[in-house]
């Protein structure tokens, strides 16, 4: 029998966690443990409990690990996708410094205008290419500034790589994720420092983009003893759900999606 993947699913409130075959020959596709985590106010935000949410992804590891052991197949690897734009920071140590912000949440309120002031719409849009919501991460980023961003911070990482962070070590963000900060260039698939630099934003924070399909790291010998896994490769997907489904859709539905799109 061929391997299996184990695919976490996170969506802006619920998770998933999936045992996959996706063969030629097969098609399996198997839900191992679904979960709630709603945002809620903490330190005058609306905000994401990230520790809960993991505790919830490893049990579904673990309990995805012993499905595959029933079934008497390996694991081949690990992915996981959430929603885009909302992000965490950790310290040099690693250690998360604050709960993430939920994109719901006030804080971006009039914040594009002020954006705006310094670096005009059309320049913004020519150099990045997408859409302007005040939930962008470029937005949410310019509100966090103005309030103060935690000295200690030393990587910013979006939810699917903060993930992968925890389970792996390793701090990479994927393209289809970075794509939804509104901070990325359209034109060298780069951060865009520049305009970050502009915005007296701090690109420092910013990790190596890699493309969808690339390997992140193998699991960390504590990640892997705790849920009972051996040092299985964790892989970045398209880490930006929208890209996922995409991506994972039939064709000629994929290309009616774009056709309604556009």
């Amino acid at each position: 029998m061929s391997e299996l993947y184990i695919a976490v699913d996170l969506g802006a409130g619920s998770g998933r966690v999936f045992l996959a075959a996706p063969d030629p020959g097969e098609f399996l596709l198997e839900e191992i443990s679904r979960f709630q985590y709603p945002p809620s106010e903490s330190d005058g935000h609306l905000r994401w409990n990230l520790p809960k949410i993991f505790n919830e992804i490893k049990q579904g590891l673990h309990d995805a690990g012993a499905r595959a052991s029933q079934l008497g197949r390996p694991i081949q690897s690990i992915g996981v996708d959430s929603w885009g734009v909302d992000y965490g920071l950790i310290d040099v140590d690693g250690n998360l410094l604050e709960l993430p912000v939920c994109y719901r949440d006030k804080r971006t309120q009039g914040v594009i205008e002020q954006v705006l002031t310094r670096v005009p719409r059309e320049e913004i849009f020519r150099r990045i290419g997408i859409q302007f919501l005040p939930l962008n991460t470029l937005f949410q980023l310019y509100a966090h500034v103005q309030e103060g961003i935690p000295a200690r911070a030393r990587r910013l990482l979006l939810i699917p790589d903060l993930i992968n962070f925890f389970l792996t070590g390793k701090t990479v963000t994927e393209s289809t994720n970075a794509t939804t900060t509104q901070m990325v260039n359209a034109h060298e698939c780069k951060w865009d420092r520049d305009l970050l630099n502009r915005l007296q934003l701090p690109a420092n924070l910013l990790p190596e983009i890699i493309a969808a399909g690339e390997p992140v790291g193998a699991l960390s010998a504590e990640i892997a003893l705790e849920i009972g896994l051996e040092a299985k490769a964790v892989i970045a997907p398209a880490t930006h759900d929208t890209g996922s489904g995409f991506v994972g859709a039939p064709l000629r539905y994929a290309w009616a999606y774009i056709a309604y799109v556009t």
